[in-house]
């Protein structure tokens, strides 16, 4: 194979690693967007629970026996929902830290003559960090999401215990 070829080659698969890098970036950019839009929605639920209990007296002293069943549900549900508002909150959060994401360290075109090089040996180099680094991040990149998707399950639970506080509430009115 010539130089010339073997340059083509080189080029062709640093491309390929190049594409598959662009497209871990833009899957993550989508993850964060999902997880900031889900942290909206759990404020709008919590905001909507602080508002459900604004409307119930705790301390009634002529509550009947059915009503305090209700109430007792009411500020059981309402532990469990701060509870697994905390916790997904910052899970959440969490998701949203990309520290541990590889990238090429650009200060390597200042410390090692790259420039330099034999440009095939330079592109196969490059071809090695990106797939080691997509491999790397791919791996984080799915944590995200199983972390992501747990989320979204307690979210619904949240929603669930919200909706029967807010039928709670309702009663209670009554």
């Amino acid at each position: 194979m010539t130089e010339n070829e073997a340059l083509k080659t080189a080029e062709i698969c640093f491309q390929v690693v190049l594409e598959e890098y662009r497209n871990y970036s833009e899957r993550i950019e989508k993850l964060n967007v999902r997880v900031q839009i889900a942290i909206a929605a759990c404020a709008f639920l919590f905001a909507v629970m602080i508002e459900t209990m604004k409307n119930i007296n705790f301390f009634s002293e002529v509550l009947i026996v059915e009503n305090k069943i209700y109430l007792s549900l009411f500020s059981l549900f309402c532990v469990i929902v701060v509870g697994i508002f905390i916790y997904v909150f910052f899970r959440l959060l969490s998701i949203l830290n990309g520290n541990n994401m590889q990238r090429i360290d650009l200060e390597i075109f200042n410390v090692y003559d790259v420039l330099n090089e034999d440009p095939p040996d330079l592109v196969k180099g490059l071809t090695k960090n990106y797939h080691k680094f997509i491999k790397n991040n791919n791996g984080i990149s799915n944590r995200k999401f199983e972390q992501f998707d747990h989320c979204l399950f307690w979210i619904g639970i949240y929603s669930i215990l919200l909706l029967l506080m807010v039928i709670i509430n309702l009663i209670l009115k009554d």
